[in-house]
């Protein structure tokens, strides 16, 4: 997700008629740190957000360019892509596709579950030597996935891979 604060402190300070030095002073930074965050070559400090956000009237999530419903409909439009791709046999494509979803979209269950398991060879047939190789990545994913999810099938899925991991290993 790429942050857009800079130009977001940019909008909001034009629109409220004031200078970058009048911002500067207000939130005791030098006008120099204002003009670099507009630029996008530096951000405010963290501490900062809050009162940021206070000054422009804006919760920290539209100063910071979030939008939850926004990116919800962007993961939607990756899944929905991924399973065009599948569907037509560009398996390279549609794990490339979900990879780049993976870094992304990290907090995405639907997203992680769906790289788990494309990595691991999908649901049947699973090699035992590539479930080995990431068992510590899906051990982490499932367990996230177990703690977090809402949707009984990704906890179920979830159960699936650690049964799986567990044959892999030999502990039957």
């Amino acid at each position: 997700m790429k942050l857009t604060i800079g130009e977001k402190i940019k909008k909001l300070r034009r629109a409220k008629n004031i200078t970058q030095e009048e911002l500067a002073e207000e939130l005791g930074v030098s006008c120099a740190a204002v003009s670099k965050w507009e630029r996008s070559e530096s951000y405010p400090d963290i501490s900062l957000i809050f009162p940021i956000a206070a000054y422009f009237s804006v919760s920290t999530d539209e100063l910071m360019g979030f939008d939850l419903s926004k990116r919800k409909a962007e993961i939607e439009a990756i899944k929905q892509k991924h399973l065009e791709l599948f569907r037509a046999k560009k398996f390279d494509e549609s794990l490339a596709l979900i990879k780049e979803a993976k870094k992304n979209y990290p907090e995405s269950l639907e997203i992680l579950n769906q790289y788990m398991w494309d990595i691991a060879g999908s649901f049947a047939d699973n090699d035992l030597a590539i479930l080995l190789e990431h068992k510590e990545e899906f051990r982490d994913i499932c367990q996230k996935t177990i703690e977090r999810a809402t949707d009984e099938r990704l906890r179920l899925n979830a159960r699936n891979m650690q049964a799986k991991l567990l044959l892999a290993e030999g502990k039957t």
